[in-house]
């Protein structure tokens, strides 16, 4: 199997199909059989993004955050993955990706989860405290995917609102 799928059958326990597809790309199997692992399709644009450049807190079982993880593999992009339901980020890692988020903060948390309602919030909007407490009570609650890169973080939904990260990079 190519190298560059290997991650999401760690991840997901995706195998090939038939045709050598996962998802909408597909690998002709005479670069199979060669062992080539280079791109098939061409993507709108080419990044140079490396594995530590850029973080995305996943939830495995999100359809959203496998069509990013998809979506950043067919431009070569390999971010470092946080499954924040087996490794809870802390209390300080939640500060700092409120602060990236900046007046999106508030879109962080799931609404309409059991969890959100037992932290009687109300109709007010939570405040940058409330949101961190909230995230480590409750990791679930945390909205997904979310992709981190340098200074800046967004929310992915949907997935293709990441790349606007790579883009402004570009200039």
């Amino acid at each position: 199997m190519p190298a560059r799928f290997s991650f999401l059958r760690t991840i997901f326990g995706l195998p090939l199909s038939p045709d050598r597809t996962i998802g909408r790309h597909s690998i002709p199997p005479a670069r199979l059989a060669a062992g080539g692992a280079e791109r098939h399709s061409v993507a709108p644009f080419r990044s140079t993004a490396r594995m530590a450049d850029c973080t995305v807190y996943y939830n495995p079982a999100c359809s959203k955050c496998r069509a990013l993880l998809v979506l950043l593999d067919e431009r070569g992009i390999a971010p470092k993955l946080v499954d924040y339901l087996q490794t809870p980020p802390t209390v300080v890692e939640l500060h700092k990706l409120v602060g990236l988020l900046g007046v999106e903060a508030a879109q962080l948390l799931r609404r309409d989860t059991p969890d959100y309602a037992a932290l009687e919030l109300g109709e007010r909007e939570p405040d940058a405290r409330d949101i961190v407490a909230a995230l480590h009570r409750f990791p679930p609650l945390l909205q997904r995917p979310v992709i981190v890169r340098g200074d800046r973080a967004l929310i992915a939904r949907p997935p293709e609102r990441a790349l606007d990260l790579f883009r402004d990079a570009r200039g």
